[in-house]
């Protein structure tokens, strides 16, 4: 984005989205482990989830093009109406064995089965109203029609685990692991017609393989964590902007990789002041990637919304008073690379860097505690999130500077 623009941007349409959400779950899981001290460990548990979601959103759109016959005008006045209603059950048996090969060295091998039930309901009213006293010449299309649809789908994956864990020295390990992910699949919340609606997208998978060092030096006083990773993605779930519905989406991408390296170091300079430094950098890219509305092959483009890399730095400070409170500091700045939007690596975001500070005072035991805090001192604008709408942009920006005062405690 132009760093010169300060304010929001125009837009060709000035939009209202009211939504509501009724989100009601229970979660359980039952474990049983073997005893801690032997050389053979394990645990074994399952696992239950279930979720009901009750949605509604609601975006009244007033265009500031100029109307008439065929205008584009016609097509964007008007509401978008979507009701919906989602149940996920998840069900899973898992197990984990720790195997000390020798005092130093410990294997681990786990998995897990993930099976998973979904139902959703949705009924969408997409009403396109042209100008007062004016027909929507555009209308009516077959892709912007009402509809009430009733879906069901199952899903089930295995997931294992296997890594090696080696004790150097006191302080100091070095280990490896190979692990595979699973995120479900699911059904679009805001389709423009029963045929979006009703079509899943399917569950994303990734096997993450990963190796690291984690060693503290001087009786802890300083800690060093060094990793690198490697991650490959199969039909990883992308957001798109449907060009012609003008909804966006969830698709699935065929496969990409991301690579990198990660570095994480602590200092305690004093009993009182410490200071932090983490970052990691990227390269993220998609391997064989035909976008499914367009026909478009981004095959060795960048992955949306990935920095190529970022860091934070800070420091924290700490001082006993009387010996039962405690005044303490905290400051920290964070920075992240230029981002693309999209996968056709068109709408760019330039990095950004935030600033932020706390200063609190409170009992050392965290019974109460009172902190004035600010948050993006320097006042950057930047963009959280864009939504892509027809040669314009829908921006929502992340919060200003902002300052507060926060008063907690425990009973």
């Amino acid at each position: 984005m132009d760093p010169g623009r300060r304010r929001l941007p125009p837009s060709i349409t000035n939009s209202t989205l009211t939504q509501a959400e009724d989100y009601r779950g229970i979660t359980q899981e039952l474990r049983i482990a073997s005893p801690r001290g032997d050389r053979l460990r394990w645990l074994a548990g399952l696992y239950y989830l279930n979720e009901q979601t009750d949605r509604s959103s609601r975006n009244t759109a007033k265009s500031y093009l100029p109307g008439g016959a065929g205008s584009t005008r016609d097509s964007l006045d008007g509401d978008n109406i979507f009701i919906g209603f989602g149940e996920s059950k998840n069900y899973a048996v898992f197990g984990e064995a720790n195997f000390d090969v020798t005092p130093d060295l410990t294997l681990t091998v786990g998995g897990r089965y993930t099976w998973d039930n979904k139902s959703f309901q949705s009924r969408g009213e997409v009403i396109s109203l042209g100008p007062v006293g004016l027909p929507n010449t555009l209308s009516p299309s077959p892709l912007l029609s009402p509809y009430d649809i009733s879906v069901a789908k199952d899903w089930a994956e295995f997931t294992p685990k296997v890594s090696l864990d080696w004790k150097m020295a006191p302080g100091k390990m070095a280990y490896a692991s190979a692990s595979k992910g699973f995120k479900g699949g699911g059904w679009q919340g805001a389709a423009a017609n029963a045929a979006g609606a009703s079509k899943a997208y399917e569950p994303e998978t990734a096997w993450n393989y990963e190796a690291g060092v984690k060693t503290d030096w001087f009786d802890r006083r300083l800690r060093v964590n060094i990793a690198a990773f490697y991650t490959s993605f199969k039909d990883l779930q992308v957001e798109l902007l449907d060009d012609v519905n003008l909804t966006l989406v969830i698709a699935n991408a065929a496969n990409a990789k991301i690579k990198g390296v990660e570095l994480e170091t602590q200092a305690q300079l004093t009993r009182s002041f410490s200071i932090f430094a983490s970052g990691s950098m990227l390269d993220a890219k998609y391997d064989d990637y035909i976008d499914p509305l367009r026909g478009i092959n981004y095959g060795g483009n960048k992955i949306q919304r990935t920095p190529d890399y970022q860091f934070n730095v800070g420091a924290d400070w700490r001082h006993e008073v009387k010996g039962d409170y405690e005044l303490a500091a905290h400051v920290e700045y964070s920075y992240q690379d230029d981002i693309f939007w999209g996968p056709e690596e068109t709408n760019k975001e330039d990095g950004y860097g935030q600033l932020d500070a706390r200063v609190s005072f409170g009992r050392l035991d965290r019974g109460w505690n009172i902190a004035v805090f600010g948050k993006n001192l320097t006042d950057k604008l930047y963009r959280a999130s864009i939504i892509p709408f027809v040669g314009d942009e829908v921006s929502l920006f992340g919060p200003p500077r902002t300052y507060g005062v926060r008063l907690s405690g425990r009973f």
